[in-house]
């Protein structure tokens, strides 16, 4: 086997068994856990388009497609409900933690050394442990995550016909997906005639229009009340302990970005500026204690810190000395 693909196997499986370990861990603290009733409840709610809450009601790809064909298969395979259920959407949490841990490295490597992508990824993986915390039923973001990194990688790589299939169908799956637009923006700006970039764009924000609307239209919402954007609001800027436990998850890839931002080369920098946003709606209508949130922000802040420590290490290197 040639070295470079034998280093890409040997990373590939050390991701993989990453993220079997982070798989494992979050089907004793979510899957199996304490709330599997509430998590079967609102299964049933998404998958037969009524009496769910918005958002998480019009979320569908993940729940359709462990009710059929996964859940499915795996009864058919001998396990009994719930729990071919729940494994069914385990396989999808070990696949989109597997590929978030191997399009970070990619995405890190376009930027950095090929050891800082690998601690770049090694990061990531540390994050996810305590991103399980605090929620019970949100399958819908990593692969969400994963469609975000997808979106960079294709656009760096000028393979932008990918992205309308990604949007499309990444529309079902979460509304976020709508990001991939400015992360498309962010990093194709300035490599073409703006007008071409400008007119994919809105042909991107069309294909992420056309589900995200037609969900709205044919899915029937709960009567209850959703909690409102203020309440969430006041809560993320009162409650201490929220706000703590959101800081020391991100403080520092986001406070190394900061503090060697003249460091941060300007795609990156673009990439990093469209973060900012999406962590404004997270504030506004999201809990900060559910820091699984913050993850996505990673795509933009974790390339743009390890290029910024990868310039602070190169002081440590050892020089040659002429012989005495």
């Amino acid at each position: 086997m040639k070295p470079r693909y034998r280093a890409w196997l040997i990373i590939g499986v050390l991701y993989a068994g990453l993220a079997g370990s982070l798989t494992s861990f979050h089907a004793f603290q979510v899957n199996f856990g304490p709330r599997i009733g509430y998590r079967t409840e609102r299964h049933r709610n998404i998958v037969n388009f009524e009496e769910g809450r918005k958002p998480w009601a019009y979320r569908v790809l993940v729940p359709l497609a462990v009710e059929h064909p996964g859940e499915d298969i795996l009864h058919a395979a001998g396990l009994e409900k719930p729990a071919s259920r729940e494994y069914a959407y385990l396989v999808v949490r070990f696949s989109s933690t597997w590929l978030t841990l191997l399009l970070t490295h990619l995405l890190i490597a376009r930027f950095a050394s090929p050891a800082m992508a690998l601690s770049g990824g090694l990061l990531v993986a540390a994050l996810h442990g305590p991103s399980v915390e605090h929620y019970w039923f949100q399958p819908a973001s990593g692969p969400d995550h994963v469609l975000w990194l997808a979106t960079a990688l294709l656009t760096l790589s000028g393979k932008d016909r990918w992205l309308f299939p990604l949007v499309f169908f990444g529309a079902f799956n979460r509304e976020t997906v709508v990001f991939a637009v400015p992360i498309h923006l962010a990093l194709r700006w300035g490599h073409e005639p703006l007008r071409r970039t400008l007119l994919r764009s809105a042909v991107l924000l069309v294909f992420w229009a056309v589900p995200f609307l037609m969900l709205r239209e044919l899915i029937t919402l709960s009567p209850k009340r959703s909690r409102t954007a203020a309440k969430y609001l006041m809560k993320n800027l009162t409650d201490p302990e929220w706000q703590w436990y959101a800081v020391a998850f991100s403080g520092a890839w986001i406070g190394v970005t900061a503090v060697g931002w003249r460091h941060v080369p300007v795609p990156l920098r673009r990439l990093v500026g469209v973060m900012v946003p999406y962590m404004g709606l997270i504030l506004t209508f999201g809990r900060i204690r559910e820091v699984r949130l913050l993850l996505p922000a990673t795509v933009g802040f974790v390339p743009a810190a390890m290029v910024v420590i990868e310039r602070w290490l190169a002081v440590l290197e050892p020089r040659d000395h002429p012989a005495d």
